[in-house]
């Protein structure tokens, strides 16, 4: 059995770092996007130590699927609490992905001294090397004042673990826009005015 140590997520960002143009890695490698917008802006938010069971595998139609609980961990920055250890992870080992690529999904309750938080994660990950690494969305749920903004805010997440630690790493961060390249108000998003790109 396979310590396929886990974590949350999955990026479709692919140009976030990039500045414009925007380098396009499918077609020609020397084909450009001309963007509406510049790259988003990622803020980090919060840093999660997991820590993680030896998973159950099961073969399924969709590939092997892996089950492992959550055993716990520590959040730290923006929010500070625990990972209670309830709940469970699902790791989706596709067969077209030759055993390399694995699809995540988890739901966190993270506990702090002034409420209980939910945190979905959805994620893609990549295997090698007896290691896993992976990008993916996040999202928060809570009804408590102090954190209702975190129902409708924008986040993502990379992370990485080793198979056979029991622990994972990951860090959240908060997804926000950069403004138009030609630096003219978005109108859904007021004083999101920005200059110009050069």
């Amino acid at each position: 059995m396979r310590n396929s140590l886990t974590l949350p997520l999955l990026l479709p960002f692919l140009a976030l770092s990039a500045a414009t143009p925007v380098s396009c890695q499918a077609g020609s490698p020397n084909s450009t996007i001309p963007t509406r917008f510049n790259p988003p802006t990622l803020t980090p938010f919060i840093h999660i130590d997991q820590l993680t069971n030896l998973p159950v595998n099961v073969s399924t139609i969709y590939g092997m699927t892996a089950r492992y609980e959550n055993r716990g961990g520590n959040v730290t920055g923006a929010i500070t609490g625990t990972i209670v250890n309830i709940g469970a992870a699902y790791e989706v080992i596709p067969p077209a992905g030759a055993g390399a690529i694995g699809f995540y999904t988890n739901t966190f309750t993270i506990n702090t001294t002034e409420a209980t938080l939910l945190m979905d994660a959805r994620a893609t990950i990549s295997y090698a090397n007896n290691a896993l690494h992976g990008f993916g969305t996040v999202s928060f749920s809570s009804d408590a004042a102090k954190y209702l903004d975190l129902n409708w805010r924008s986040f993502v997440v990379e992370f990485e673990a080793n198979f056979f630690s029991g622990a994972a790493y990951l860090d959240v961060f908060e997804l926000s826009s950069s403004g138009k390249r030609d630096g003219s108000e978005t109108p859904a998003l007021p004083g999101s005015g920005a200059a110009p790109s050069q």
